[in-house]
């Protein structure tokens, strides 16, 4: 599942729940599946497999779907910029081969960072941005007494 952010997620739970309600309609999950945009669609069909014709088995495929949603690992990431989306499929990727788990980013925007980037993930926080260096270098001259 190649979900990256928290938006994504989310607006992914809302299609499973779509999903789940058009199972036992007369409409059916194909056709329902059929209303849902892409990439969503395409992700949910994968992890439905071949068990479409099987309500039973499309609603517990949905269900173990939602519960690994809800099971993802967040980790906080907050720039000075609005990245792109390949940015942040990128960032995504590194995240997933270097923590080796899955992982969802809630992604936040400030530009008073300057630049640079702060994490916090997993009871740890690391602030790497330039405001935060330019912060560092003035206490260090006060403290010198060269301003």
């Amino acid at each position: 599942m190649d979900i990256a952010t928290i938006e994504e997620k989310d607006q992914l739970l809302d299609y499973i729940q779509m999903a789940r309600d058009g199972i036992f309609t007369e409409k059916g999950i194909e056709r329902t599946l059929k209303g849902i945009p892409l990439p969503y669609s395409k992700i949910i069909k994968e992890e439905l497999g071949d068990s479409l014709k099987d309500n039973e088995e499309v609603k517990k495929a949905l269900d173990q779907m939602e519960e690994k949603l809800e099971s993802l690992k967040q980790i906080n990431i907050t720039l000075s910029f609005k990245p792109s989306e390949v940015f942040v499929k990128n960032i995504h990727r590194w995240l997933k081969k270097n923590l080796s788990e899955d992982i969802i980013i809630n992604l936040n925007e400030d530009e008073g960072l300057l630049g640079g980037i702060v994490l916090s993930y997993n009871g740890y926080y690391t602030d790497l941005s330039i405001k935060k260096k330019l912060e560092e270098l003035s206490f260090k001259n006060l403290s010198n007494g060269n301003i």
